[in-house]
């Protein structure tokens, strides 16, 4: 079963993953919250683009793993969003405070640097599987070389099907550089559910009345038309 990650259990698309830390980035000048719905039945949407992956360490099991499509009230609107938690699970209509500090500084740079350098080009299931294996190794190895073989998080491809998710989720760590500032990330956070981390282009900034990522959007749809084979 999932908890608070970007991924839903293989059985059943609306129990998504588990928790992780607490402490560093402020996205926008204040605080603001919203109510967070699933944009369509399946909490990954109707062109969703996943894939299975089994999460070993710590000892969840088989999930679906890719970006949340989601809408938000107040202004919010709809928006992709990555799970940055492995201890709760995903549903709809849970209350989220964004602009909110979740991780250490260290982490918020590597996450930056893997939104810069990899993010533009996740447009299939197997890469939207391995951006968020990439995140949750991310948010969990603190101490640890960014390895899914060893550490507090330890992943692997569940099928022998041909779908690379965690040999494409360890280039993406392999290849984050030392760029950052690509995209805005602003993360979400919930007593009631997973926190989530989205992304918009640098250097837009978030609005004062509420994050308006409609972006998130208008890019799957784009990224779906020119989708390449997995």
């Amino acid at each position: 079963m999932f908890s608070k990650v970007n991924a839903v259990n293989i059985t059943s698309v609306f129990n998504i993953a588990p928790a992780v830390l607490t402490a560093a980035l402020l996205v926008s000048p204040a605080s603001a919250s919203t109510v967070v719905t699933y944009q369509d039945a399946s909490v990954f949407g109707d062109s969703g683009i996943y894939a299975p992956v089994q999460i070993s360490t710590p000892d969840i099991g088989g999930v679906y793993a890719g970006p949340f499509q989601v809408t938000g009230t107040d202004g919010v609107g709809d928006f992709l969003a990555f799970c940055v938690d492995l201890a709760q699970h995903m549903s709809s209509g849970n209350v989220y405070e964004y602009g909110v500090d979740l991780f250490s500084s260290a982490v918020v740079e590597n996450l930056d640097k893997l939104f810069t350098s990899a993010f533009a080009g996740v447009d299939t299931n197997v890469e939207g599987a391995a951006f968020q294996v990439a995140i949750w190794e991310i948010i969990t190895d603190t101490g640890s070389a960014l390895d899914l073989g060893v550490g507090s998080f330890i992943a692997s491809d569940p099928y022998d099907d041909g779908q690379d998710v965690i040999g494409l989720a360890s280039s993406y760590l392999a290849g984050l550089g030392t760029e950052t500032g690509g995209y805005m990330l602003t993360f979400l956070s919930s007593d009631q559910g997973q926190d989530l981390v989205t992304a918009t282009p640098s250097p837009v900034p978030l609005p004062a009345a509420g994050l308006m990522l409609g972006f998130g959007m208008a890019s799957l749809v784009a990224m779906r038309r020119k989708r390449k084979p997995a």
